[in-house]
């Protein structure tokens, strides 16, 4: 019988792709998931999704120990989201111990991002 939680595995056959963390985004720089110590994370997938009825723009950065969420670290500065709408990113993404995804969104509590990946 399968893991419901699993949504695929790599071509590889290394660890399973799960969630790693979701969080709803506010009008401040939040972290979302932080790789953990002794750890490194491959993120497969990212998907924003906007609840509310009107269009709404996010933020997403990559930040690393000895950086903030900023400009130089965006990956996704003001996107828009569709009203009642998604957003799916598919890429591999690495992150090593203590560095972080960190969202923002122009309108709090209404935009909510979750993460898929696997941590090594």
């Amino acid at each position: 019988m399968s893991d419901p939680t699993i949504i695929n595995t790599d071509r590889r056959g290394l660890r399973p792709i799960r969630r790693l963390a979701g969080r709803t985004a506010l009008t401040v720089n939040s972290t979302l998931y932080e790789c953990p110590q002794a750890k490194s994370a491959t993120i497969e997938s990212i998907v924003i999704c906007n609840t509310s009825a009107s269009a709404v723009a996010f933020r997403l950065y990559h930040t690393t120990p000895t950086e903030p969420a900023a400009v130089a670290t965006a990956l996704f500065y003001d996107l828009s989201c569709a009203a009642n709408g998604s957003t799916l990113v598919e890429f591999p993404l690495y992150l090593n111990a203590g560095e972080k995804l960190v969202v923002y969104a122009a309108t709090g509590s209404v935009v909510t991002a979750t993460i898929y990946g696997r941590e090594a």
